[in-house]
């Protein structure tokens, strides 16, 4: 994405993008997961499914290695993220 972004002139959003994707898909997993269907099917003994986040290493080598899972850092990721 970064390549793409360098192309366009867009380099304020270097490194942000997969962040952006990270938290818009965290709070669509909030919103499903606070919903009353989902409080229904819970009160039936449904368990909600972890989010995993498959990769959180950089490609850019002038990025930190923490720097999506310190960008998408929410309660019990970071014990699960795989850098």
């Amino acid at each position: 994405m970064d390549k793409e972004l360098e192309k366009r002139g867009a380099t304020d959003l270097l490194g942000k993008i997969g962040i952006a994707n990270c938290k818009i898909a965290y709070a669509e997993y909030r919103r499903i997961f606070s919903s009353p269907r989902w409080r229904e099917l819970s009160a039936k003994g449904a368990r909600p499914q972890r989010v995993l986040w498959a990769s959180t290493s950089t490609k850019n080598p002038a990025y930190p290695d923490t720097l999506y899972v310190d960008g998408a850092d929410r309660p019990g990721n970071r014990e699960h993220a795989s850098a």
